[in-house]
């Protein structure tokens, strides 16, 4: 059967441990230890929000927009607290979770791989999720053709800034996971930018809705994508 192979994936493969090379990094100052610790209060009340609210409602909305697919590829997952949600809203969907790293907690079986270069084959999957996750990328483009290249259909949750203050807010918080990835990319755009990347990639648009959420002062949209339908000249 189709997924006879993704089920013997544990819920957790772990990624090789680093080796002991040294560190050169400079001390922290007073100031950068207090952001620091700024930075990881935020993320603990967003993570608190995220999932105790905000995944569990998008969940359930996406298992009436997609109809509860067969499978769901959860891209960028984290600590995999949407993939818990996407499980529990469709408890007949195959949900399985990959990110870069190895931070995954939750239940559903977790692959350890960037979403740059996913190990799956074409179509593996009904749909893909990647949730504030393309910003994360140098190259986002790249993401976005291994999702088209394994899923039929793709969701996609992104930041957008209209102005030059919106725009620092958005690389500041951005930059503040980046701390936890071995990516360096933060590729801030405004929404006419998303669609421009969607459209070069050969991705429609077939809906978009505006994502409201507490406590973010820039604009945050669902994209749902498909890709163009090629039609060849008689």
């Amino acid at each position: 059967m189709k997924f006879e192979r993704l089920r013997s994936i544990r819920p957790t493969v772990k990624a090789p441990e680093a080796t002991d090379g040294g560190s050169d990094t400079q001390p922290l100052s007073t100031t950068q230890k207090l952001t620091q610790v700024a930075i990881k209060a935020q993320q603990r009340v967003i993570t608190s929000f995220e999932r105790g609210h905000f995944f569990p409602r998008e969940a359930s909305r996406l298992g009436k927009v997609l109809n509860n697919p067969e499978s769901i590829l959860d891209i960028g997952s984290g600590k995999g607290y949407f993939g818990d949600a996407l499980q529990a809203a469709m408890p007949d969907t195959r949900v399985v979770s990959t990110d870069v790293g190895n931070d995954h907690q939750g239940g559903t079986p977790f692959v350890v791989a960037s979403g740059d270069a996913l190990p799956f084959a074409d179509k593996t999957f009904d749909a893909s999720t990647i949730f504030y996750v393309l910003h994360h990328f140098d190259h986002p483009e790249d993401a976005l053709r291994e999702a088209k290249r394994v899923s039929k259909r793709i969701i996609v949750h992104e930041d957008s800034y209209r102005n030059r203050w919106q725009k620092k807010w958005y690389e500041l918080h951005v930059n503040s996971y980046q701390l936890n990835s071995p990516k360096s990319g933060t590729s801030v755009r405004t929404d006419e930018e998303w669609h421009e990347l969607f459209d070069r990639e050969g991705l429609e648009v077939t809906e978009k809705r505006r994502v409201r959420k507490v406590g973010y002062p820039v604009t945050r949209y669902e994209y749902q994508l498909e890709p163009k339908t090629v039609f060849e000249k008689e």
